[in-house]
């Protein structure tokens, strides 16, 4: 991989089980004498609408879901809100977050039975993989934190400013489709929409509504 990491493809699903049991995984990793870590795969779902009293970040809240949602203990291996706090607007009482579950099973009782948080039921969704466009350049195939570009690029408008400090009114600018049609962010901009056909077709479980088990 791009990040020095290596995919190891076993022959079952057996073979895998027996290699995440902690001290097969030990002993495979002691045998390739590097400081290598086995990361598990894990599954995400986009929680909408969920209050922002919610105290996701704490064990004790995320046990008490899973056992609501009759999950197993840890299940819930990781959560994170998508807009950073601070972002937030005044008074705002609820928001999106993506929760990893442990496994497809997990994910897949989520997405298809709904999730009660203090019997209020959400409906979350598969997190699938989306074309990553540059939110300086609005350019695809990066992100800002490695963009090259000498200045900021609005996705609305298509001036040199960034995106949230643009006022124009209805001014539209897709940088990719060099169309004044729509904006860069359009989610119907047809480079979008194409690069999400091409998404799909390289990675076929990315179309699919449950995970494959």
């Amino acid at each position: 991989l791009k990040n020095g990491g290596l995919i190891i493809e076993l022959e079952s699903s057996l073979s895998a089980r027996w290699l995440r049991q902690e001290a097969n995984k030990d002993t495979f990793l002691s045998s390739l004498g590097t400081s290598a870590e086995i990361k598990d795969r894990l599954y995400p779902v986009l929680v909408p609408f969920l209050p922002v009293s919610s105290r996701i970040n704490e064990d004790d809240w995320l046990r008490a879901i899973e056992a609501e949602n009759n999950l197993t203990e840890n299940a819930i291996r990781s959560t994170r809100w998508i807009k950073p706090i601070e972002k937030r607007a005044q008074g705002q009482q609820v928001a999106h977050a993506i929760f990893q579950l442990d496994s497809p099973q997990a994910a897949n009782a989520l997405l298809s039975e709904g999730l009660y948080v203090c019997k209020n039921k959400l409906h979350p969704t598969k997190d699938k993989r989306e074309p990553i466009r540059c939110a300086r350049c609005q350019k695809w195939g990066h992100i800002a934190r490695d963009c090259k570009a000498s200045h900021d690029t609005c996705a609305i408008c298509g001036l040199q400013h960034r995106t949230a400090n643009c006022d124009s009114f209805k001014t539209y600018h897709c940088v990719s489709c060099d169309s004044h049609t729509h904006s860069s962010n359009d989610p119907y901009c047809p480079t979008y929409e194409r690069k999400c056909e091409e998404l799909d077709a390289k990675h076929p479980e990315n179309s699919m509504p449950y995970f494959p088990t």
